[in-house]
């Protein structure tokens, strides 16, 4: 019997390793997990082992789940005088944004605590299998894609701001440029540690020779980081959002993170509209989805979504009227995409699960690691959650009556 699946990725490598877990008898979990390493070599300016993200997990036989493993902020904070934090300039081409990079900006990492958790609960391969291809295209090398490069010169400035970064980095064609379009990307130092972390697990990573590395480095280099910091980070495991719509039922990431609460809110602007009427990929359809992220990206900044408690406004029957006279009346602007988010799906037999990481700020040599950038999770406390409109009490599930923190 051929068991079937479907996978999207940021690099064809990054697809292409799942795709083979997939055809070597792995389940849909295997797969993304391993993806999730290949990401870390094929996607170097967007996942990194220093890193952080979510998994949204939909097993076969039991209730989906989410894995939180967003970076953490320090539990202590030093003097700001002897702090590594300064500010570059990200240039998207029509915007620019600040972002402050340094060791003075990194949060405690929990890209590998994911990993293994996730693959405890989830997996059936042994994880040295899950990482060997990983370690294969971190030896041999990968092709940088033009999306990584599009990336790498968005943030260059974060990674040209040491001599060790430019060192694995730099262009060996072109003196003082970052890698490029269509140049190999070599990480042997890498592969090292993935193979090495396969074998001695999380600890490695938490309270072995690399947590050593990371608190070394920061008590010497301007960083927040200690041990305490990585000895306690812990996954949290929640229920998700759910959202129910015409003939589907959708799971998004839950409260701390905005990013499905928005997704909850965008759906609700497109209730009204017949968006299959509109014909996929045609002017007319761009034109709506593009309103309806502008609209969303607005109704974010005046709900104050941002401050505890503020969802309430967000899903105001009086608002969501307004910015669905918005969408319905005004269906104009242009489609832009977004750079700093990437998503990675793997759908197999009846398990699904969805990923998305983050972007890295800091480059360390001694095992070729990234550290997160921002600040982490530890600012925020989770969200009360309405019922989406009023009218539709059981449109939205926030999991109050299933969920879990780990």
């Amino acid at each position: 019997m051929t068991i079937g699946g479907a996978i999207a990725a940021g690099h064809d490598e990054t697809a292409g390793v799942a795709a083979d877990v997939l055809a070597d008898g792995g389940n849909a979990f295997d797969a993304a997990l391993a993806a999730m390493c290949a990401a870390c070599i094929a996607e170097p300016a967007l996942a990194s082992l220093g890193g952080g993200g979510f998994l949204l997990a939909l097993p076969a036989e039991g209730k989906p789940v989410v894995y939180d493993f967003f970076p953490q902020t320090p539990r202590r904070f030093r003097a700001e005088d002897d702090c590594d934090f300064f500010p570059i300039v990200a240039d998207f081409g029509a915007v620019q944004q600040e972002f402050h990079i340094g060791m003075g900006s990194i949060a405690t990492p929990g890209f590998v605590r994911g990993l293994f958790e996730a693959h405890a609960d989830l997996g059936r391969m042994p994880m040295r299998r899950l990482v060997e291809p990983a370690a294969a295209l971190a030896r041999t090398g990968t092709r940088i894609s033009p999306m990584q490069a599009f990336v790498l010169g968005v943030i260059g400035p974060i990674f040209k701001s040491n001599a060790a970064s430019m060192a694995v980095f730099g262009s060996r064609d072109r003196p003082d440029e970052l890698i490029g379009d269509g140049e190999v990307l070599r990480l042997p130092e890498m592969a090292d540690a993935l193979e090495v972390m396969a074998i001695e697990g999380a600890d490695l990573f938490y309270r072995g020779e690399i947590a050593r590395i990371i608190i070394d480095d920061c008590a010497s280099y301007g960083g927040y980081l200690e041990a305490d910091d990585l000895r306690h980070y812990a996954v949290e495991r929640r229920h998700p959002l759910t959202v129910y719509l015409p003939g589907a039922r959708l799971h998004v990431n839950p409260s701390p993170s905005l990013g499905g609460i928005l997704i909850a809110f965008a759906l609700e602007m497109l209730r009204e509209i017949d968006v299959a009427g509109l014909g996929f990929g045609t002017n007319a359809y761009l034109r709506c989805l593009t309103r309806v992220m502008e609209v969303t990206n607005h109704a974010r900044a005046e709900s104050g979504l941002q401050e505890i408690g503020a969802t309430d406004t967000l899903f105001d029957p009086a608002l969501l009227a307004a910015y669905r006279a918005a969408v319905r009346d005004h269906p104009t602007g242009h489609p832009r995409h977004d750079p700093h988010q990437r998503h990675r799906c793997c759908r197999q037999r009846r398990r699904a699960v969805a990923l998305e990481w983050r972007g890295i700020g800091l480059h360390r040599p001694r095992r070729r690691l990234h550290a997160q950038q921002h600040a982490g999770r530890g600012g925020h406390q989770p969200l009360r959650l309405p019922p989406l409109a009023c009218g539709h009490p059981h449109e939205l599930d926030d999991g109050a009556d299933g969920g879990h923190r780990g």
